[in-house]
């Protein structure tokens, strides 16, 4: 059972970044990502080019924090963390 839980809230500008490249990433850290939420951004009426993901991570922290990283090193992408402690 894990110590703690992380939550990472990714808001991707899909005009200033690629999408495949993002998927990449989570693609070579899958192993700590336990559960991934999209949520689509609309203005009320209609689709924007921002993209919210929302991760829930779990294993080696080092590995975590190496995910939070690449993320957060990506262009057109702002990283948000949560952690609680149990």
């Amino acid at each position: 059972m894990p110590n703690n839980i992380t939550i990472l809230g990714v808001l991707i500008d899909s005009e200033k970044t690629s999408i495949s490249e993002i998927q990449e990433i989570f693609t070579s850290y899958g192993c700590c990502v336990r559960t991934r939420l999209g949520l689509n951004q609309t203005d009320g009426k209609t689709a924007t080019n921002k993209r919210l993901i929302l991760l829930e991570l779990e294993g080696d922290k080092e590995e975590r924090l190496n995910l939070e990283n690449a993320l957060q090193e990506s262009k057109g992408v702002e990283v948000k963390k949560m952690e609680f402690n149990l």
